[in-house]
């Protein structure tokens, strides 16, 4: 008989001036009962811990006909951690209990590839083959959906707890009316020593009409350069109808610009071309200072595409700096939105200068991918 082996670990506080809430640092779990956690002294556990910075981790290490009686055991202050080897194998029923509990409030950390939430049938995924660790939560109050994706060979599954914790404690201010009409994606890149990579994109179902369902997509990607080190481009990219051909790019921005400070965003569709009552936009802006934009789209094969040319010898190049396209895309009603999304961040870093050929500085270039799947 199959095993599941359920941990609890109250979650602790890192001392850290910083981030004053954190969670233990969880040594083992092995495939015993054995458990062991960083002791959490009396100050830190009276003083400094609410209610939902009690968080207690259920581990689930194989697939069981019981996985609906450990959903159902499960409290609000607790988080389902799956691997993903495991979640892989799932059956239909076993995802629909994980659904199920998702849309409860109920967080899941999934530890490496997040493609495994293929076998959660029904619901908005956004997957990364080359995760460490993927967090989601359902929030039950805004019917909004949050994942978070991060790409670190350290404590991958402690970053996407601490995340969960944040967004069960924060208002974003965004609402949907099921599950499924908003979703959020983040995701984390630490680039060795060089830079960290941000990516969070709202995708919003706008309405439907026409025999249609149309989406908008605000895209956002950061770039977080450490000291000697900068950024040189920034690309946003998604070819639109490359995993679904019955969806169509209908409008992007911005197009390429030069010599203007900032660029405004504006995506819509009259009342008439959508059949949505009133229309369908969406509107917003962001600094462009000391930086290019290229436009590499193509609405004639429905390729997305937006190349930020960064002047990395100007202050632009040094700081935290983020971009903010966007596209609108129409999908036929009754079918799903399904895309991959590629982001990248090329960075400027000083190269080992040993002979009179050799370049003074050197390129290195950073991506992730993220699969998106809306069902709604």
């Amino acid at each position: 008989m199959k095993k599941i082996i359920l941990a609890v670990a109250i979650i602790a506080v890192f001392a850290m001036v910083t981030a004053p809430l954190g969670i233990a640092h969880i040594n083992s779990v092995g495939t015993n009962n054995d458990l062991q956690i960083d002791p959490v002294s009396s100050e830190i556990a009276t003083s400094q811990i609410d209610n939902l910075s009690k968080i207690a981790i259920v581990n689930i290490y194989s697939t069981d006909t019981d996985i609906k009686q450990i959903v159902e055991d499960i409290s609000p202050n607790e988080i389902l951690a799956i691997d993903s080897s495991t979640l892989s194998e799932f059956s239909i029923n076993e995802g629909a209990t994980v659904k199920e509990a998702l849309y409860n409030g109920i967080p899941l950390v999934i530890s490496g590839d997040s493609t495994s939430l293929m076998t959660i049938k029904g619901m908005s995924l956004v997957m990364n083959e080359n995760a460490d660790a993927t967090a989601v939560y359902c929030d039950p109050v805004t019917k909004v959906i949050y994942y978070l994706s991060v790409e670190s060979e350290n404590n991958a599954e402690e970053i996407a707890t601490e995340w969960i914790q944040s967004k069960m404690n924060e208002t974003s201010g965004l609402s949907a009316d099921s599950y499924g009409d908003v979703v959020v994606s983040e995701g984390w890149r630490y680039c060795q020593d060089t830079t960290k990579l941000n990516v969070s994109t709202v995708y919003e179902k706008l309405g439907e009409g026409n025999g249609k369902k149309f989406y908008a997509v605000k895209y956002g990607l950061q770039s977080v350069p450490t000291t000697d080190y900068r950024t040189a481009d920034m690309t946003i990219s998604c070819d639109v109808k490359h995993l679904n051909s019955i969806q169509d790019l209908i409008s992007y921005a911005p197009t390429t610009t030069s010599g203007t400070s900032s660029v405004s965003v504006s995506l819509s569709l009259s009342a008439s071309d959508s059949g949505v009552g009133g229309g369908v936009s969406k509107s917003w802006g962001y600094s462009v200072q000391d930086v290019m934009v290229n436009d590499r789209s193509d609405l004639s094969t429905d390729h997305f595409e937006t190349f930020h040319d960064i002047d990395e010898d100007k202050n632009i190049g040094t700081v935290t700096y983020m971009i903010n396209p966007g596209m609108l895309v129409s999908v036929s009603a009754g079918s799903q939105y399904y895309s991959e999304d590629n982001y990248q961040i090329t960075q400027r870093i000083p190269y080992n200068h040993t002979w009179v050929w050799d370049p003074y500085y050197s390129y290195p270039v950073f991506d992730m991918s993220l699969r998106v799947l809306l069902d709604a």
